[in-house]
């Protein structure tokens, strides 16, 4: 433990602790204006997290590399076990039913396809993706991804595309397969519009071009989202002072939209506060990556990186209004014991990464 603690990287672990506990001071002023208990169960959420990292981050990569294929063949048949089984919440069949608490499989399932990419690429010399690597790619990722869609969760099984982006973004693809991925990406998207995407999903696509068209109905999120970040101003109206929860206003605040209710109480400045912690946090991944002594390690980081980045951005926008409502939530920030779980579990990773590379030098 000597050596673990010598080279331990500290703001892979203080960087997102920050984010969560302001997190949980806005979810405390939920509480007070709502009466939702949800910051309570976040801290508990919390402490199991913590758990998690240092887990994560004391056993060697290596080992949960070794055990990803096993992990994935048990992730299929978890999540074709919830859609035969699985505890409806809010919609989606995507829900272990655990004494009071609901518990997101398809949330730990990014974790394993994570792995389980970076163990199958580890040796890719190759050079930008071909056609078979991509493929192969294509379909660890999207097995998941479809099975959770069939759940119903059309949210967290857009946030699986991220680690296929992000594996395009380290390896590259060639020129050819490229042009392949652009067609059969607006392929897909006609096809998914047509025969996928249910008309609620459709009419979300729609408002967002023109949220005034439906100003109390799917456009109402969007909306109210944008009147929330507006209303905080500079400086914001101060913590607890926020009227927009408290009014109940903003749907889903303490998820998808808990950054309005920050940008409310704190303002602009608080939202440069919190985006540069974001910023620092990113960078600080970026370092263990940039320095990865071999093609697994920098895949592994790589990716984690890549995905809490665009689930970050995603949220962002859309609490903006610059995008649909995907019920994409902040990570480390937004009320939800699966996704903070995994969160802090990724971020083990990359600091067992780290400590693996310079404990050895």
């Amino acid at each position: 433990m000597k050596r673990y603690f010598k080279y331990f990287n500290y703001s892979l672990l203080f960087t997102p602790l920050s984010i969560t506990i302001i997190g949980i001071f806005v979810l405390y002023s939920i509480f007070k204006a709502t009466g939702q208990p949800f910051f309570e169960r976040q801290i508990v959420w919390l402490i199991v997290s913590l758990i998690a990292f240092f887990i994560f981050s004391i056993l060697n990569y290596k080992f949960f590399l070794n055990l990803a294929p096993s992990l994935y063949v048990f992730l299929i048949v978890v999540l074709t076990f919830l859609i035969l089984f699985g505890k409806k919440i809010a919609g989606t069949k995507s829900w272990i039913g655990v004494g009071g608490l609901g518990v997101q499989p398809s949330e730990f399932g990014k974790i394993v396809v994570i792995l389980l990419i970076a163990r199958i690429f580890k040796n890719y010399y190759k050079g930008a993706l071909n056609f078979i690597d991509f493929f192969k790619a294509g379909l660890i990722v999207g097995v998941p991804a479809l099975l959770v869609i069939l759940g119903n969760d059309m949210g967290t099984a857009m946030t699986y595309s991220f680690i296929l982006i992000t594996l395009i973004f380290i390896l590259g693809v060639r020129k050819n397969l490229l042009i392949f991925i652009v067609v059969g990406a607006i392929l897909f998207s006609i096809g998914s519009w047509n025969f996928v995407l249910k008309d609620y999903q459709k009419k979300r696509i729609k408002v967002f071009l023109n949220p005034q068209s439906d100003p109390l109905g799917v456009g109402y999120h969007t909306i109210q989202s944008k009147i929330t970040i507006g209303s905080g101003g500079i400086s914001g109206k101060g913590f607890l002072k926020g009227t927009q929860k408290k009014l109940g206003f903003l749907p889903a605040q303490h998820t998808d939209f808990i950054l309005s209710v920050y940008a409310e109480e704190f303002g602009f400045v608080g939202i440069i506060v919190l985006i540069l912690l974001y910023t620092f946090l990113f960078y600080s991944i970026f370092r263990v990556a940039y320095v990865a002594e071999d093609i697994s390690s920098l895949l592994l980081v790589g990716l984690i990186l890549g995905q809490i980045f665009f689930q970050f951005l995603i949220n962002i926008l859309v609490s903006l209004g610059k995008l649909p409502v995907a019920g994409i939530t902040l990570p480390l920030f937004s009320y939800g014991g699966s996704s903070l779980i995994t969160v802090y579990s990724l971020l083990g990773i990359v600091e067992g990464v780290h400590i693996s590379k310079y404990s050895r030098e």
